[in-house]
């Protein structure tokens, strides 16, 4: 979506606050080759087509990132046009830059062209963009919001009625309602205000530094160095969501597969830690370390695709994690799945210092539960087994999780 110099170096200053966690990765992270090792700001896919915006210029592919070919022709600046968001409009297909302004192509991204227009000229460092109805709305990392009717192609004029601030990190069409970030706060414009409504954080109006914006399942989201949010179109401030058992903080990227949120939460630079929830962000799974400094996500073609600044990555979506993800103390020790891999059942077993509620189930590449052993039983002190039967389960992997008062467990499981 966007990406901000300053953000970076607000990343930088807070980075001994952000907690560690340790896990192994899955490595299952492959890379684009055709776009190498540049970075990757932005993720966008329409009809059909997908897009992918680097510091240079704009990749297309049109096999569902089998393969990616750079645009033909495409405006250059010095020293780069570094694209930073994408919207859509008809055939159209525009790009926001930090330094070119706003690009358009009318070719599925083969050839790309200036999309200025009056005294607002090329709109310089547009870092959001977002289309309502015959309207294109960009905005800028100082000049606050503009907005251009894209059907009569009017100039560019400035948007920015009821804004207390003109800094813009991020904007989004969520169901006709327009939320921008603005500053450290965010505002909304629904279809037909003239002017924008501040949206409060919490009940206090605290600055929240938020850099994301997303549309899942009828609700926006919203990623910031405090957490998760979540606003349901109506309450008169964001809802604070628990991120746990990933880091309650720095929540950056989101995407949507099915039912499911993936988000990204940075634990340090140059390394992001994938969630995901099936649940609306009520409770969430680690699915893996993503490595990369991550900069937008997004799902196609069967795959998760990860904008980073050392170029664009993927990986299978039906490839869990190999995570063993371990909080709180030692009082609960989780075995390893025997047999391994499993074929029509497979031996579960794990120890407890001391009584307590447990919930043993197996999740599947989603963080789906596909078994529950035992969900909220009280048991004693002492080492449990289990036999849960496999043979209904596809073949890949699935992750065994044991969740308790002591903390959550998860270890890897095979079904051959």
């Amino acid at each position: 979506m966007l990406r901000l110099s300053f953000f970076r170096a607000l990343r930088v200053s807070l980075i001994a606050m952000v907690a560690t966690t340790a896990f192994a990765s899955a490595q299952v992270w492959t890379p684009a080759p055709e776009i190498d090792r540049q970075t990757v700001s932005a993720l966008c896919e329409h009809a059909g087509v997908l897009y992918a915006g680097t510091v240079n210029i704009v990749y297309r592919s049109t096999d569902l990132g089998g393969t990616w070919t750079a645009a033909l022709t495409f405006p250059k600046a010095d020293p780069y046009p570094d694209v930073t968001s994408f919207a859509a409009a008809d055939t159209r297909i525009f790009a926001g830059t930090s330094l070119s302004g706003v690009l358009v192509s009318t070719d599925a991204g083969v050839n790309w062209s200036a999309y200025s227009g009056g005294s607002a000229g090329n709109l310089p460092s547009v870092y959001g963009l977002a289309a309502r109805g015959d309207s294109l709305y960009a905005i800028t990392s100082a000049a606050g919001i503009y907005v251009r009717n894209i059907r009569t192609e009017t100039p560019w004029r400035n948007y920015n009625n009821g804004l207390n601030w003109l800094g813009g990190t991020g904007i989004i069409n969520h169901e006709n309602t327009l939320i921008a970030l603005i500053s450290e706060f965010s505002y909304v414009n629904r279809m037909g205000d003239p002017e924008w409504t501040f949206l409060p954080w919490d009940s206090l109006g605290f600055q929240r530094n938020a850099a994301s914006l997303h549309s899942h399942r009828g609700e926006l989201y919203a990623g910031a160095f405090s957490g998760l949010y979540r606003w349901n179109g109506n309450a008169a401030t964001w809802d604070k969501l628990s991120m746990a058992p990933a880091p309650n903080r720095d929540v950056r990227w989101m995407v949507t597969v099915g039912d499911s949120l993936f988000a990204v939460v940075q634990l340090s630079i140059g390394r992001h830690l994938l969630a995901v929830s099936s649940d609306a962000g009520l409770t969430w799974t680690i699915a893996d370390d993503t490595q990369g400094e991550v900069h937008a996500l997004h799902a196609a073609g069967g795959r998760l695709w990860s904008a980073r600044t050392d170029g664009l990555w993927s990986r299978p979506l039906t490839v869990p994690t190999t995570v063993e993800r371990r909080t709180g103390s030692r009082a609960m020790e989780l075995h390893s799945p025997y047999p391994q891999p499993a074929t029509d059942g497979v031996t579960l077993s794990f120890d407890m210092e001391r009584a307590g509620m447990v919930t043993l189930q197996v999740l599947d590449a989603l963080g789906r539960s596909v078994i529950t052993v035992t969900e909220g039983n009280t048991l004693p002190a002492g080492r449990h087994q289990f036999h849960a039967a496999t043979a209904a389960l596809p073949r890949g992997m699935y992750i065994v999780r044991l969740t308790g008062a002591d903390g959550m467990l998860s270890r890897p499981l095979v079904r051959q």
